[in-house]
């Protein structure tokens, strides 16, 4: 026996267990649990006596990086805030000269006739500031420890902490960050980019209403074109969403509008995003510690709250994004966009978002299945004679996917990996390239020309 639930649309769903919770009716089915919102629940009529509650599963606390190359482009973070104490004026912006004036402040802290409380503030600044730097290297693991070290100089300095936090962010642990933003802002509670980084951690984890009143709060404190851009697409997004159907499953959390897409729909996308979850993260190597957002809208819809090209497809911008028209069953062209999307993320999340356009949409592209070959007399005759300088200055998915085949023509699967890798350190493509073939980027693209040309009858 079952109770029914009653939707304002005109369909029934039966089921075994229901709860509310956060302003939804949830119910388990197929391993992972369906939320509708109470809204579009008409009546529930009880067949049977209702069983207690499960213990609801929590909401996650974290989702997946976002920033993918996808059009259209994704409106970064704020850069990372210098400390609000200024470094004196004979110091340089030099982390030489920094790390002198550290050898002279450490000893000095403690000793008699010193003001130990400058001394302390003056080296968290220094250490914040070599933070900084190894940050925007790509050196990680640098940058948290020169934070750790400032924080313990000068425990009422917010910077590092809200810095370490966007590292955390970088990594994926939204949570983490949250935990270290939280304490910065109870050191400084008005502090405009604290506000607007613990906003994104919401955005990201999926709790708008939050993000758009902390996003709110800091453009009030300091005016920023990008972060307005942003709340402006949260409140469109929270607009089209307020009445979104959700699914669970281990990694992925699915939002959908229940009047387009049916429950068994939303359980076939989930059980094709494991399958790709369990194969792309062995592959590459790499597994996003949060879980992944995937929101289905009607085309109009998705293109009013991405603002997209109309020839868009599906988006990655720290969720998976996707107009379904009028899917009803899980297509192989529909499993073709999923897939690319999601490799996205994976290989965001593999480096750090320091991957070039063409090499992330040739993977993309790649692990779809797709080919050029029905395009390779079409490059040879647009690329014949290039250059590498013009390769650099366009942008194609035909070009890209050429080079990654070209890529895998010269080297192996598991140099592709090493390159990844290179760039998730923060290499530049072509240190990236040099340190994981032994070969220039430009000598790369030569060779790719003379290739295409080769392929393309000379013509």
């Amino acid at each position: 026996m079952a109770d029914i639930l009653h939707l304002r649309n005109g369909s029934t769903v039966k089921v075994e267990q229901w709860w509310e919770q956060e302003g939804e009716i949830r119910y388990r089915r197929a391993g992972g649990i369906i939320g509708i919102p109470k809204s579009q629940v008409a009546r529930i009529e009880a067949t049977a006596r209702a069983a207690p509650a499960p213990r609801p599963v929590p909401p996650p606390t974290s989702v997946a990086q976002v920033g993918g190359p996808d059009a259209p482009s994704y409106a970064p973070l704020p850069q990372p805030p210098l400390p609000p104490q200024s470094v004196p004026a004979r110091l340089s912006s030099d982390p030489a000269v920094w790390r002198a004036r550290l050898k002279v402040l450490e000893p000095a802290i403690g000793r008699p006739n010193v003001h130990e409380a400058p001394a302390r503030r003056e080296a968290a600044i220094l250490l914040t500031l070599l933070g900084n730097d190894a940050a925007r290297a790509g050196d990680l693991d640098g940058a948290e420890a020169s934070y750790r070290l400032a924080q313990d100089k000068d425990p009422n300095l917010p910077a590092p902490l809200l810095n370490l936090a966007r590292v955390r962010m970088t990594q994926g642990r939204d949570s983490d960050a949250e935990n270290l933003i939280q304490d910065a802002l109870a050191l400084a509670p008005d502090d405009p980019i604290g506000l607007a980084l613990l906003g994104e951690v919401a955005y990201r984890t999926d709790r708008l209403p939050e993000a758009i009143d902390l996003w709110e709060q800091s453009l009030r404190n300091e005016p920023d074109a990008d972060l307005a851009a942003r709340l402006e697409k949260a409140r469109r997004q929270l607009t089209a969403e307020q009445d979104f159907f959700r699914s669970g499953a281990p990694h992925f959390t699915l939002k959908y509008d229940g009047d387009r897409a049916s429950s068994d729909l939303s359980r076939e996308i989930l059980d094709h995003l494991e399958a790709q979850f369990a194969d792309l993260t062995s592959r590459y190597n790499v597994y996003p510690a949060s879980v992944i957002i995937v929101t289905l809208y009607s085309r109009e819809t998705f293109y009013d709250v991405t603002q997209s090209p109309r020839w868009v497809g599906g988006l990655f911008d720290g969720q998976i994004r996707i107009p379904i028209g009028g899917l009803t069953r899980l297509t192989g062209e529909a499993r073709s966009v999923f897939t690319h999307e999601f490799t996205h993320c994976i290989v965001y999340h593999k480096t750090h978002n320091n991957c070039p356009k063409w090499l992330q949409e040739g993977i993309a592209q790649w692990q779809e299945g797709k080919t050029t070959r029905h395009v390779e007399r079409d490059l040879a005759k647009k690329y014949a004679g290039a250059t590498p300088a013009d390769l650099d200055a366009e942008f194609s998915y035909p070009l890209s996917l050429s080079l990654l085949e070209h890529f895998f023509k010269t080297y192996s699967f598991s140099h592709l990996l090493d390159l990844l890798d290179a760039l998730g350190r923060g290499s530049d493509i072509d240190a990236a390239f040099q340190s994981s073939t032994g070969q220039g980027f430009a000598e790369f693209e030569a060779a790719w020309i003379r290739e295409i040309a080769a392929a393309g009858g000379g013509s």
